[in-house]
């Protein structure tokens, strides 16, 4: 199809059944704070926009990810093989829309039989490209039947996916990406549904226990792969106040001046003068 070869890294997995990743999922979850659970109150979410009111560049969803994105051991020169297709409960059926291109697909994928269709997993390579130069790479298909999934439970009306495979070359130009990110290899999208917070969106995928999630609430969307399973939040961080940084100012202007200089010469010490009454001659 014209795809770029690319240098890869091999990633190593913990190798734990199932069940272990259920069972170590769920206590994760236990230990997730409320607000993170998509639980919380309409204030603490009232900067999670519905899915297309807040627009975004590629290059502003890999400075947003480099806060939370997969951390693992690497070494150079391998490519590692893609997980095993497993089927979470979709129809076999997806809706995918990009931003950038407005390009939108619907294919069947999975066979009655349960088999894969090449040519609509071809579509879908190429629909989740990598817009920096077009690159595609094959998608994992664990990762299709994870969106199909999240895709059926809001409707099946579609599902957008920001951002997919990408380069190697374009992680390495966003400084502070992850440079072994998942999505090198095409096992990770960063998604949003119309008419969807991305908290709802992060608690479903959570359930699955396929993989990463990552919830960004401040630039509303999700991240989900089919790497090892772990959650992580999108933090925003605190705003100096205003005013206490007026006052900083102000200090440092007085300490500056004559009017206002403290001298460092160490002050001598005080000491009370004691009157000597001459004595009376007798």
């Amino acid at each position: 199809m014209g795809s770029k070869k690319h240098k890869f890294v091999h990633i190593d997995f913990p190798d734990k059944s199932p069940a272990e990743i259920a069972a170590e999922s769920k206590a994760m979850e236990k230990n997730i704070p409320e607000k993170e659970t998509g639980q919380d109150s309409e204030e603490e979410h009232k900067d999670d926009l519905p899915a297309d009111e807040q627009p975004l560049t590629q290059m502003e969803i890999v400075e947003a990810e480099k806060e939370g994105d997969e951390v693992f051991s690497i070494s150079e020169g391998y490519i590692p093989p893609a997980p095993a297709p497993q089927n979470f409960g979709g129809n076999g059926s997806i809706t995918i829309r990009r931003n950038e291109s407005k390009e939108v697909i619907t294919v069947t994928y999975r066979n009655k039989d349960g088999s894969y269709d090449q040519a609509a997993l071809d579509k879908i390579n190429h629909i989740m490209r990598c817009y920096e130069d077009n690159s595609e790479r094959d998608i994992a298909v664990k990762l299709v039947e994870l969106l199909d999934a999240i895709e059926d439970h809001f409707g099946k009306k579609g599902i957008t996916v920001l951002s997919g495979y990408r380069t190697p070359e374009y992680n390495r130009k966003i400084k502070g990406a992850a440079k072994n990110s998942l999505h090198i290899l095409g096992w990770a999208a960063d998604i949003r549904i119309p008419g969807y917070k991305s908290s709802q969106i992060s608690t479903f995928a959570r359930k699955k226990y396929a993989g990463g999630v990552g919830y960004y609430p401040y630039t509303g969307f999700v991240h989900v792969d089919v790497g090892s399973v772990r959650y992580w939040q999108q933090t925003r961080r605190k705003k100096k106040s205003k005013k206490r940084a007026a006052v900083k100012r102000r200090a440092t202007r007085r300490a500056g001046s004559k009017k206002y200089r403290v001298s460092r010469t160490p002050a001598k010490p005080r000491t009370k003068a004691v009157k000597k009454s001459a004595g009376k001659k007798k």
